[in-house]
Order: structure tokens, then sequence, then C-alpha cells
């Protein structure tokens, strides 16, 4: 079975190219959550071909009940299916049985899961393509349960952008632009780490009741749409503007 693979779409678990050199220790997050739960649910969003949680599944089993989104229709779970064929992650005997549920939708809008469904997410590589951040993580806290961990990569900034467009994230308050990651560090349910290797953070989220960062959408630009095809060097995602409400 020939398959052309966008190895950018299929980094999984390991390694400083995927969600390990992202996010920390992501098998590790699971250990944790499996000493108070026999099963964690795992989304993850942003989930490409869906290696990282096939290799989820054959590091844990039946422990861990797998879910990906992505954003456009062709990565679906057809996809994901033959791509784990032709990686030799499953064979045809085991393969259906072990496919994470794929769903296709903006991740920055309402995630179709009920409150405190899901265990365990996590978005590597992701965050800069999503248009609301803001509200995804604050989606994130509603569907993840009380024992649970959001394990979320930020890439708020860009440094090969130029200085109007390094910041992905966009906060003002009256008329002066706020530092995003002191404003995160109002809240007390995350915890803000180093992104191994790069210049951006991810954040560890504990479940709280309702998190609601009081920040009002504004816009989003789509800084690859708009501006890649003027300048030598790449530009990256969606930059998201916010006001404090």
């Amino acid at each position: 079975m020939k398959m052309k693979i966008r190895q950018g779409r299929a980094k999984g678990l390991f390694g400083n190219k995927g969600a390990e050199g992202r996010l920390g220790n992501v098998p590790k997050y699971i250990k944790q959550i499996l000493k108070k739960k026999k099963k964690v649910k795992v989304l993850e969003v942003g989930t490409g071909y869906g290696r990282a949680l096939l290799e989820l599944k054959n590091l844990f089993g039946d422990r861990v009940e797998t879910y990906g989104i992505n954003a456009e229709p062709e990565w679906n779970q057809k996809l994901v299916k033959k791509y784990a064929l032709h990686e030799k992650l499953f064979d045809k005997q085991n393969i259906n049985k072990n496919l994470p549920k794929i769903f296709i939708l903006d991740a920055g809008k309402k995630l179709p899961f009920k409150n405190n469904f899901i265990d365990l997410i996590i978005n590597p590589a992701t965050m800069q393509y999503i248009p609301d951040k803001i509200h995804f993580i604050e989606e994130s806290n509603r569907i993840l349960t009380k024992e649970g961990i959001a394990a979320l990569e930020l890439e708020e900034v860009r440094n090969e952008h130029p200085l109007e467009y390094k910041n992905l994230f966009e906060i003002w308050d009256n008329g002066v632009k706020v530092d995003f990651l002191k404003y995160l560090k109002k809240f007390k349910n995350i915890k803000i780490k180093k992104s191994k290797n790069r210049p951006w953070h991810y954040i560890l989220i504990t479940k709280v009741k309702k998190l609601d960062f009081k920040l009002k959408y504004i816009t989003s630009i789509n800084l690859e749409e708009q501006f890649s095809s003027n300048w030598e060097i790449r530009w990256w995602g969606k930059k998201s503007i916010y006001v404090v409400k």
C-alpha cells in the first residue's frame, strides 16, 4: 500500500518534534491519572495521522480510549486507518478496535463532548492554527474531568515573524496591550511551562468548575493566507486578538 506521508503531521509521541518535546511526558500524565481511574480518555486536538494516539494504544491498550480532532475533512478516520496500516502500527486484525474516533471541526468553537468527559487533552503543534484560542482553552477545562490534565502547547510567539505579528495572542485593556503570559498567571489552575528548545510555552490545566478568562474575541488574522507569499520567510498560523471585558 503506497502512501505519501506529510511528516509534519506524523510526529507522534516521542522526540523533540513530537508531543514529548512540546508538552512534556504524555505517558507520565496518563500513568498519573491511572492511579485514580481504570481507563483514561485521551483527546488530541490537531491529531493529523493520529500517530501519537496510535502509539498510546500500543503502550496502554484498553486502559486508554482515544479521540482526535482535525480541521480538514480529508484528515478523517479512514486516513488514520490507512496510515496505521502503512506504518505497521497495527495489523488488519487489530486496527479497528485501536483506531481513535476522529471529529472534523474548528477547535476554537464548542468541542463535541459533554462536561467532565475527557481525562487528558493534548494539542501538539496546533494552537497557532486555532482562530479563537482562548475559547478553546476554556472549552478544554469544560470537558476535563476532575482527575484530568490538559497539556496545551501555546505557540504564543513566532520570533521569525515581523514585530507586529510575533505574538499570536494579543490582548488589549482600555487601549493598553496586556502581556499574555502575565495574564495567564492570574489563574491558579494553570501552570506555565517552557517548551523544550522552543521560544514559546505550554500550560498544564487542572479542572475548575468554570474557566472564564473574561476576554472578548475580536478577530483573528490568518498570517499564512494573507502574508506568506509576500515574504521570503514562512509565516505561521493565526494571530488572535481580544479585549478585556
